[in-house]
């Protein structure tokens, strides 16, 4: 659900302006003319955070400011003051009428949106939420995940190892949780998983490859495709023949933020190996499965892979090498296996190419 905003100024270019900015970046954005007009709203939508101008007829916004932290139930709503007032003594006035946080006028849409989400993730409301999911998170039935894990991913030490497989698998067990999952195909030439699910929806993570970085979120979050009550989808379209657009390298810091957003746990199928695009993803993993088979080529390339990923990954991700094995390949002694990898296996989980329930599309 998207969060609430609520903006309060007597100047309706700057009410329509500031609202279709925060609308594209996508927030849920209310608005008001006055400052009374903004208290009775405020009361009935109950914002995340309210951006208030300063110099109102009726009612300035110190006063607004005022009433708001005296409130029974508003008074942690983070305020923001939105206003051309500059001078030092006027910033003050404001924090001492209970502001969080204080912009000048003008200011461009970048500022305007990382100081909105800055507080909305420091707000006590999101710190009240985030305690409770943790509180709420169960161990999943798979071992691989941890329950506070948030971005999860999935990759293959070469093609043909089960990568889009476990990652389906995985989404749908947390699912079945009741976590709250989405699942994204960063496999941009094969866009796997929708292939195997037999999903067709139009919206596609492609189309994001054209986004302004400074509306990604509100974008993204306009891809996703719900599967079920627990489950969303955010998919690549096959691409082979690099008909469709797909992310720049300078693109995927913005959209791994975005990801981060959301909440839930994010279950990424980062394809084979480790590319420009999916290097900064790994970088802000919680967690990673790597993906291999019973095969001397397969453990060759884990091995380096492994290696290459161990000078990458954040030091507090936990990284789970998965063996799959179906039904084929060499029985290699697993002791042999984890010594020339360098790390232990794991086996608890085998996956069937048969296991997710396919979608009825």
């Amino acid at each position: 659900m998207a969060e609430k905003i609520l903006v309060v100024d007597d100047h309706a270019e700057t009410l329509n302006l500031v609202s279709v900015i925060l609308k594209r970046q996508g927030y849920e954005v209310h608005t008001a003319g006055s400052g009374p007009v903004g208290l009775n709203l405020a009361e009935q939508v109950d914002p995340h955070l309210i951006l208030l101008d300063v110099m109102m007829p009726e009612m300035d916004g110190y006063e607004v400011c005022r009433r708001l932290r005296g409130h029974t139930t508003l008074h942690d709503v983070p305020i923001i003051l939105f206003t051309a007032k500059s001078q030092p003594g006027e910033k003050w006035e404001g924090f001492q009428a209970g502001a969080t946080d204080y912009l000048v006028k003008p200011t461009n849409t970048e500022e305007l949106g990382k100081r909105v989400r800055m507080i909305l993730d420091q707000s006590p409301r999101a710190q009240t939420q985030q305690n409770q999911l943790h509180s709420a998170q169960t161990t999943v039935v798979s071992p691989l995940v941890a329950p506070k894990s948030h971005l999860v991913g999935v990759v293959g030490v070469r093609g043909g190892v089960g990568t889009t497989t476990t990652a389906i698998n995985l989404a749908f067990c947390l699912a079945q949780a009741s976590q709250e999952t989405l699942l994204v195909d960063l496999d941009f030439r094969q866009g796997h998983v929708g292939l195997y699910l037999n999903n067709k929806a139009a919206e596609s993570l492609n189309s994001l490859a054209t986004a302004d970085v400074n509306y990604l979120t509100g974008e993204l979050k306009k891809q996703i495709t719900p599967h079920s009550e627990h489950l969303n989808f955010l998919l690549s379209k096959p691409n082979v023949n690099n008909q469709r657009p797909t992310l720049e390298v300078e693109q995927v810091p913005y959209f791994t933020e975005a990801l981060q957003s959301i909440g839930g746990q994010i279950v990424l199928d980062l394809g084979h190996g480790i590319t420009s695009i999916n290097q900064p993803i790994f970088e802000r993993l919680d967690q990673l499965v790597v993906c291999l088979r019973p095969e001397r080529v397969a453990i060759s390339a884990a091995k380096q892979l492994l290696s290459s990923l161990g000078r990458i990954l954040p030091s507090t991700a936990q990284m789970h090498v998965l063996m799959l094995e179906f039904g084929q390949g060499a029985a290699l002694p697993r002791k042999a296996v984890e010594n020339f990898i360098g790390h232990p296996l794991h086996f608890e989980l085998i996956i069937s190419p048969t296991r997710y329930a396919p979608s009825s599309e």
